[in-house]
């Protein structure tokens, strides 16, 4: 692409090591913070409230998805391989405002059409209006992160994305205390919350030197030259995004409508809590991304195989540590989550628990597909899994009386942790070929782990049962415990990660010594 817009680069980012440390330490400070958030949110609008804000969100997110096809990836893949690019933040910042537009004219039609209340089935107008914000806030807010970690900036960013859950913690206290229980202030402390990091975002590349919303224009031929580059990448994306915008909607349209708001906020639940599990690899995922695109723009094979094969199983071991002890506290977690309303959430639960823990496997596939550009393939595997998923979710959430098994909720998260980790592991396969690694040997560790865990985390629950009858105290000890014999079985056996003891011991200390500083 034209250099033909650059930018002065700044002083040099920080190291892969201390973003690393950066992001985990702040995702283990910012995890009670997110729960807590969570348990005040679900008590604040009720479990139907809550149903009809994961519904909404759902449609918009998948509808910002949808605009964006892929083009975001793109973006942050070539700047972190073309930083001083400046080039690709005036396509960026125009093509969002562009689709912005887009998205809002979809919904001035759908109300003048009456579709809409087929599309969200007769949900309040002004709660549909407040998810579009939301969304958008949110993708806007995404796209300057993305900034953000590919001008390795991500030590600055972390602390102030701790600083937004503190802050968005401290907003629904205040409507707790206050008794703003409607569903419409709770959307306003959720947009507030995305604008809050955004602008602290925003401070932090100005102070760098990077400006986000460039002034300036491309000449006629860089700006083809861009919107080409930007094309080829994203193309293969565009029915994907279309397929999982349907697929996606779809499933959550089919729960409400054979299962009820009620059943939406189960489903909402669990999913938030499996997200919570997932935190701590959504967000070192573009520092992978990052690392992954700068070798394989230098052709550094070696380094690319390096980087999976390093940083996958300690991502997915992470992933699974939280995701088998939630699954098997998930009656308890429900309760401390939700409150006594969401006591049926429990199932529902305790299955999507174990869904971040092949998500892991999937975002950093995603990473290595978009970094090599081989986005046709991506998209070939997740339109195939996405519509047996969706034929799947019909068969699981309709009525017995047509031949479905009419599992709600539960059914649902059935769904979701099988259909991700066929897709998962069919990406890891061509992955695996692609860097010369061995599927059949990472296969083998992703179930290792997971019956590891598992069994330490069955043993934590059983012995501290014996001992103690409180629900609560028994709920933390077993936490407790769990967490010493996941600690002693990776001292005792590294390699089930794949890393020495050397290494485990040097990425633990550069962790606390951010925490601390």
């Amino acid at each position: 692409m034209s250099q033909a817009t650059t930018e002065t680069p700044a002083k040099p980012s920080d190291s892969l090591r201390k973003r690393y440390a950066a992001k985990l330490s702040a995702n283990v400070l910012g995890a009670p913070l997110t729960l807590a958030t969570q348990s005040l949110a679900t008590r604040l609008v009720g479990v139907d409230g809550y149903g009809t804000f994961s519904l909404l969100t759902n449609f918009f997110q998948g509808l910002t998805g949808l605009l964006d096809a892929g083009v975001s990836t793109c973006f942050y893949t070539k700047l972190s391989q073309r930083p001083t690019d400046l080039g690709l933040k005036l396509v960026i910042t125009r093509l969002f405002l562009g689709l912005t537009l887009v998205a809002t004219a979809f919904c001035l039609v759908a109300f003048a059409t009456g579709w809409s209340k087929w599309i969200w089935l007769g949900k309040h107008a002004g709660d549909v209006w407040l998810a579009l914000a939301y969304s958008l806030a949110l993708w806007g807010s995404q796209l300057i992160g993305l900034m953000i970690d590919a001008h390795g900036l991500t030590v600055w960013g972390e602390k102030l994305r701790l600083l937004q859950r503190v802050f968005a913690l401290t907003l629904l206290a205040g409507m707790f205390w206050r008794h703003w229980n409607s569903l419409g202030a709770f959307f306003g402390a959720n947009i507030s919350a995305v604008l809050f990091v955004a602008a602290g975002w925003w401070w932090v590349m100005r102070r760098e030197g990077f400006p986000v919303w460039p002034v300036g224009q491309l000449d006629i031929e860089a700006r083809r030259e861009c919107a080409r580059e930007f094309w080829r990448y994203s193309q293969p994306l565009v029915v994907y995004a279309a397929v999982g915008f349907v697929a996606g909607y779809g499933e959550r349209w089919l729960l409400e409508r054979f299962g009820g708001t009620t059943q939406q906020g189960f489903y909402g639940l669990a999913l938030q809590t499996s997200a919570v599990c997932f935190l701590f690899i959504s967000a070192m995922t573009p520092l992978f991304t990052r690392e992954f695109a700068i070798a394989h723009g230098r052709d550094d094979q070696k380094r690319m195989t390096m980087l999976f094969e390093r940083l996958a199983p300690a991502f997915y071991a992470v992933a699974a540590y939280f995701s088998l002890f939630v699954c098997l506290e998930a009656k308890e977690i429900a309760l401390l989550a939700g409150g006594d309303k969401f006591r049926g959430a429990g199932p529902a639960l305790a299955v999507m628990a174990l869904y971040p823990i092949h998500q892991t496997y999937g975002q950093l596939n995603g990473s290595v597909f978009f970094a090599t550009g081989n986005t046709r393939r991506y998209r070939n595997i997740g339109v195939l899994t996405m519509i047996t998923g969706l034929l799947f979710t019909a068969w699981v959430l309709a009525p017995r009386r047509v031949g479905g098994l009419e599992l709600g909720s539960t059914g649902l998260a059935y769904k979701m942790v099988l259909i991700q980790f066929l897709s998962v592991n069919l990406q890891v396969w061509w992955n695996a070929r692609l860097l010369g690694l061995s599927f059949r040997r990472i296969l083998i560790r992703q179930v290792a782990v997971v019956v590891a865990f598992g069994t330490v985390a069955w043993l934590s629950r059983f012995i501290v049962a014996r001992a103690v009858t409180s629900m609560w105290p028994a709920f933390f000890l077993s936490g407790f415990a769990y967490t010493l014999a996941c600690g002693g079985l990776l001292v005792a056996w590294p390699r089930l990660v794949n890393v020495s003891r050397e290494e485990l011991t040097g990425r633990l200390r550069a962790g606390l010594n951010f925490a601390r500083g």
